[in-house]
């Protein structure tokens, strides 16, 4: 669990873009972008990583491109979630489902 995330009350916080990932969900191709190295505005490190999907920065990237190692203030807010397999197929199933944290209701990314 991301404890150092969920208890941030930041204004932003700054990423670093890592890369874009395809899964499927629902038969469906869907796509997640990770960013390492969370940190907030003051430089106190918050977690290793995040996964966001693409539909949350969709609107927050505009035609912008990211590239991969570049610096970013991601203006948002931390909810959380369940992590990990809710399915039905035993295969998949690796561990507990647990409570984890992320960045959501992304507003605005600025390039740094």
């Amino acid at each position: 669990m991301r404890k150092e995330l969920r208890d941030t009350e930041t204004e932003y916080f700054i990423a670093t873009f890592k890369k874009c990932s395809m899964y499927y969900s629902r038969g469906k191709k869907r796509y997640s972008f990770l960013f390492t190295d969370i940190t907030d505005r003051n430089g106190k490190i918050l977690t290793d990583h995040v996964w966001v999907r693409a539909g949350l920065i969709k609107d927050a990237l505009g035609d912008a491109r990211l590239e991969t190692g570049q610096s970013l203030k991601i203006y948002g807010n931390v909810d959380m979630y369940l992590k990990g397999y809710k399915g039905h197929r035993i295969a998949y199933r690796s561990g507990e489902i647990q409570l984890d944290y992320t960045i959501t209701d992304i507003k605005k990314i600025e390039k740094i």
